[in-house]
């Protein structure tokens, strides 16, 4: 059984911090999917990721299964590891 958790969801922000949050209800276990287009907000991005960390890891205790995906624009340089 899955539950929603809205208190995490009600972060998203169109382009610059969509998420999808839900627990597995009885396994202490939250998946987590964040993306962030191209035109997003990156401080807004990286902010709004430290929130969800603490809330769920440090404080909750969570276990957690993480999806994300972050654009970065075409002007910026690439990290190695990341295209």
């Amino acid at each position: 059984m899955t539950k929603e958790l809205n208190s995490l969801n009600e972060l998203g922000e169109e382009k610059s911090f969509e998420l999808s949050v839900i627990e597995l209800v009885g396994y202490v276990i939250v998946v987590i999917c964040i993306y962030r287009s191209l035109d997003g907000k990156t401080d807004t991005f990286f902010n709004k990721l430290e929130m969800i960390i603490q809330k769920l890891i440090v404080k909750q205790n969570f276990n957690s299964i993480w999806r994300l995906e972050y654009k970065f624009p075409p002007n910026q340089p690439t990290y190695k590891g990341i295209e």
